[in-house]
């Protein structure tokens, strides 16, 4: 009989339990479907070298199997859901750990009552708490600049993430000046910030504005300096 799961602690067991006997068996299971399958496609590449995670092979591999039907319409319908699923995912349960971790840390009991155990489900209800809260603008705003800049915020977070290659030719973007590239992207954050601040015509959220971004161009330089070995 499976043992309840009463705490946090029982939770993440059971999580490695599973995530153990999986790695396990996945093998076991993967090496007889390849060869199977290797008998239809042909895929020509050697599964002991897949299991030691061979770059080339694991890329050769991938990009036969994109090419051929059905494979190529699962990964159309699948990779990008696959790859935000999995995201979410992993910042979901690290985002509610790392609160578990600080309540204790403090004494506190931190989410329970969000979901059936230990408030599995607090990410969600916090998810739907902002999803529905009223958007609230200050009538003294300067409303164009007080609006752009969130959506200015996400549009420079999104250029660097394009600059980050998926594989070996794979990318959305590769600009020929490179790292240059990413600091010069990165140099619009503290001009978005001090927008922020300035776009609430008060003077408080201004002076904020001022001391983030000071902080942003003092952290940049030691960045710089850390880049320029490998540049």
């Amino acid at each position: 009989m499976t043992k309840e799961i009463t705490n946090f602690e029982d939770f993440i067991r059971r999580i490695l339990k599973i995530v153990f006997w999986v790695l396990l068996f996945l093998p076991l299971v993967g090496v007889p479907v390849y060869y199977l399958l290797d008998t239809v496609f042909h895929f020509g590449v050697d599964v002991f070298g897949l299991i030691t995670v061979h770059p080339d092979q694991l890329i050769s591999l991938q990009l036969q199997l994109i090419s051929t039907e059905p494979f190529h319409s699962l990964f159309i319908w699948t990779t990008f859901p696959g790859f935000t699923f999995a995201a979410l995912f992993v910042t979901f349960f690290a985002m509610l750990w790392e609160r578990k971790l600080l309540a204790k840390m403090q004494l506190r009991v931190g989410p329970q009552y969000a979901g059936k155990y230990e408030g599995i489900l607090q990410m969600v209800a916090d998810l739907v708490k902002l999803l529905f809260k009223e958007l609230v603008t200050p009538n003294a705003v300067d409303k164009p600049i007080f609006w752009s800049v969130p959506f200015a915020s996400m549009a420079i977070a999104g250029a660097l993430l394009s600059l980050v290659p998926l594989g070996p030719n794979t990318y959305l973007a590769d600009p020929p000046i490179g790292v240059i590239m990413i600091f010069a992207i990165i140099g619009f954050f503290p001009i978005v910030t001090l927008l922020a601040g300035w776009a609430s015509n008060s003077k408080y959220p201004f002076l904020g504005g001022l001391r983030a971004l000071h902080q942003m161009i003092s952290y940049e330089i030691p960045l710089i300096l850390s880049l320029l070995g490998v540049v």
